[in-house]
Order: structure tokens, then C-alpha cells, then sequence
């Protein structure tokens, strides 16, 4: 029995030996398989975390650009309110300029020039006064007028002295005016009366209009004219002049 009992004692024990060895064989195992999965977590952690990190720089940059482009949008939009606003304070100083210049011009606009005179008297037609009166319009730049007064006394007087002049003077008028072709047409009705101290300077004046006209071959004719048939007279020193101009 004893012998025996000493046979079995070293097998026992070697079970338990052998047991313990493979168990703690199979707990190293799976100790390892469990660092291993803590491994790969961490891993799959660390690779969630730098995905994270660069979304979060992606949106971080995406809302800069946001910011940017409303930064931009509101400084248009201001930048057009205050274009606007400009453009509005300018309309109303240009308005309340032009106010001032109207209320300027009515304080300052001149009294209506009384009405010359009339040339009809209680003893008939003044002809020397309507002459003056119409010559006066002239020396004033007011043709349209003067050219009234003038017609008014070859209408009413065409056998008086003055009539002569008073065509000679619409001619003039209508000369100043630039209506050449109206100035042609009153200086050579000059030349309808029998006499006329206006001959010499109707002569010239068609002269100048032809040129004005661009008839210049029609006018040196008419300036040779006026030196041939009134010599010696300042209408013939002036055709003179003009044709030295002219090239001859």
C-alpha cells in the first residue's frame, strides 16, 4: 500500500503541475489576445481621432470662408447703401442749388423794358423816331426788333428819306443774325430806290455775304464793283483790303 501510495504521489503531482502549466498557459493566452484587442482599439482610436481632427480642420476652414464671404457680401451691400445715400444727398444739394439759383434769378431778373415809344403822333407818323428807335434795337443786338421797326416805316413811309436806310439796315440785321441768304436778298432791294446815300455800302455788304455764302469768284466781282463805281469812298478802301486778302 505504501508502495503504491508512493507511485501515485510523483503522478499527482506531475498532474498538477502539468494542470497549473496549462493554465496559466491558456490565461497568457488569453491575456495576450486581450492586449492585443486593447491594441487595435487604441489604434482604431487613434486613427478615429486624427479622421476627427482633420473633419474639424475642414470645418474650421470651410467657416472661415463662410465668414469671408459674408465679411464681403455685407461690405457690397454697405458699400452700395452708402453709394446710394451719396448719390441721394447729392440730388438734394444739386435741387436745393438749382432753388437757389431760380430764387436768384427771379429776385434779380431785371424790370420789363418799358415799350419804346410810339412812332404815331397825334400829327401823323414819326418816321426820324421810328428810325432811331429801330437803329437803337440794332446797336442792342436786338435784330428781330429792329427789323419791325425798320419794316414798320417802309410800310407806313416808303417814300420818306430814311427808307433807304431802314432796308439798307435790315440787310445788316439779318447779316448779324447769320441769315445770310435773307441779308443778300434786303441789300440788293437797297438799289430798288432811285437814290440812296447806302449804294456804296450795299455794294460791299454783298459783297461780304457773297463770301459768307462761299461764292468767293461772285464776290471779288462785287468788291471790283464797288471800287470802279464809288471810288475813293471807305466801302472802296475796304473792297480794297478784301481783295488783297483774296490774292489779288
Amino acid at each position: 500500500m505504501k508502495s503504491v501510495r508512493k507511485l501515485l504521489v510523483p503522478v499527482l503531482v506531475s498532474l498538477v503541475v502539468f494542470g497549473c502549466a496549462a493554465s496559466g498557459k491558456k490565461k497568457a493566452d488569453s491575456k495576450a489576445q486581450e492586449t492585443d484587442r486593447m491594441t487595435a482599439m487604441l489604434e482604431q482610436i487613434d486613427k478615429n481621432a486624427a479622421s476627427i481632427r482633420e473633419s474639424q480642420a475642414d470645418i474650421q476652414a470651410l467657416s472661415q470662408r463662410l465668414t469671408s464671404l459674408e465679411n464681403k457680401v455685407n461690405t457690397g451691400m454697405t458699400d452700395q447703401v452708402a453709394s446710394v445715400q451719396e448719390l441721394k444727398e447729392n440730388i438734394a444739394f444739386y435741387k436745393d442749388q438749382i432753388q437757389r439759383l431760380d430764387n436768384s434769378i427771379r429776385t434779380r431778373r431785371p424790370a420789363a423794358r418799358p415799350a419804346a415809344p410810339s412812332a404815331f403822333k397825334p400829327g401823323g407818323f414819326d418816321a426820324s423816331a421810328s428810325y432811331k428807335g429801330a437803329l437803337d434795337e440794332y446797336y442792342a443786338r436786338r435784330y428781330e426788333s429792329a427789323i419791325s421797326g425798320f419794316t414798320e416805316l417802309l410800310t407806313v413811309a416808303p417814300t420818306h428819306d430814311l427808307a433807304d436806310n431802314s432796308q439798307y439796315w435790315i440787310g445788316e440785321c439779318y447779316y448779324a443774325m447769320g441769315n445770310f441768304n435773307k441779308a443778300l436778298e434786303s441789300f440788293n432791294k437797297v438799289f430798288d430806290f432811285s437814290k440812296s446815300n447806302k449804294f456804296a455800302d450795299a455794294h460791299y455788304k454783298i459783297a461780304q455775304t457773297q463770301l459768307k455764302l462761299g461764292n468767293t469768284d461772285a464776290a471779288k466781282e462785287e468788291f471790283r464793283a464797288v471800287i470802279s463805281t464809288y471810288p475813293g469812298t471807305s466801302a472802296a478802301n475796304y473792297a480794297t483790303e478784301n481783295l488783297r486778302k483774296l490774292g489779288e
